[in-house]
């Protein structure tokens, strides 16, 4: 071998390095994006109540963003180098790195499909939200009120009065 070949690394290691880092900005990117949904407010981060009553179409666009840089930041993109550290690591000890990189490709594996689901369920949650708070508006009395009116079962307020009724809270302002 010639002294150049000792001295650079080698270009897996290289691109590991790369791909890591790239997971690293990704992972920035989508904790960046679910704080941008709740406008920075931490303790809103961990209330989804708080985070339907931010709702809005813009913010679902915002943390369909944040699951999918979830996807590839924090799970997918870690797989080279799960793969890197068995192959460098499982001379030392086989079955103690076989059994941790099962687990952690199980992990990996687990958080990319909660992560994808998220993205799909989470954004259309948002969407239906806002949809149904721009359609309760358009109801104009609660069925408790003395001026109810058969206009309750139009399309506009879900299809029938219940819909409105339910949706609105009056069940638990009643309390």
């Amino acid at each position: 071998m010639t002294p150049t070949q000792l001295s650079s690394p080698p270009l897996y290691p290289r691109a590991v390095a790369l791909i890591t880092w790239l997971g690293v900005l990704l992972g920035f990117a989508c904790l960046y994006l679910a704080l941008r949904t709740v406008d920075f407010d931490l303790d809103a981060m961990t209330d989804p109540l708080n985070q339907l009553r931010r709702a809005s179409l813009e913010k679902a666009d915002l943390i369909e963003g944040a699951m999918l840089c979830d996807i590839f930041g924090f799970y997918l993109l870690m797989i080279p180098a799960t793969l890197y550290l068995w192959h460098w690591l499982r001379e030392r000890n086989p079955f103690v790195m076989a059994v941790a990189t099962v687990c952690m490709l199980l992990y990996i594996l687990t958080g990319a499909l909660g992560g994808g689901i998220l993205s799909v369920l989470w954004p259309s949650l948002i969407r239906d939200h806002v949809q149904a708070a721009r359609t309760r508006r358009g109801c104009r009395s609660s069925p408790s009120s003395s001026s109810w009116s058969p206009s309750w079962s139009t399309p506009a307020c879900g299809g029938g009065w219940s819909t409105c009724w339910w949706a609105s809270g009056a069940p638990v302002s009643a309390r």
